[in-house]
């Protein structure tokens, strides 16, 4: 008999949280067209942290049969203009800032949705419990 092996895998950690504030859909026609999720991104750490993150960087995944994945098309800071590109931002030790993430709906009609985000390392960026 074979003997079991185990494979691990190191994740990036994150010294980054974040908590869900608000999510706010915009009205375009019957549906809305595009979402406004508002997170406050927190940094854990003793050290100002440097947050670089890209809409590619971030999953909308709907609680559909297929669990449909899209990325994020926009991204902001703060009282910042959304950029459609990747940007960044220092945060400063032990502080917050707001991270806007604006999203596409889709997936079946009232099902819920989860938002994965990740900095340009690929670090999960956790939730606060």
């Amino acid at each position: 008999m074979p003997h079991p092996f185990v494979v691990t895998a190191m994740l990036a950690v994150s010294p980054f949280t974040v908590s869900l504030v608000d999510v706010d859909k915009r009205v375009g026609g019957e549906s809305p067209s595009w979402e406004e999720w508002t997170f406050n991104l927190s940094n854990t750490t003793a050290t100002d942290r440097n947050f670089s993150v890209c809409p590619r960087d971030i999953d909308r995944i709907a609680h559909d049969p297929a669990n449909t994945t899209m990325h994020a098309f926009a991204i902001g800071f703060d009282d910042d203009a959304r950029t459609y590109g990747c940007t960044e931002t220092v945060v400063p030790a032990g502080e917050s800032i707001r991270l806007r993430v604006y999203t596409r709906p889709y997936g079946r009609r009232g099902s819920g949705r989860t938002l994965v985000i990740r900095d340009s390392d690929g670090a999960i960026v956790p939730p606060v419990q």
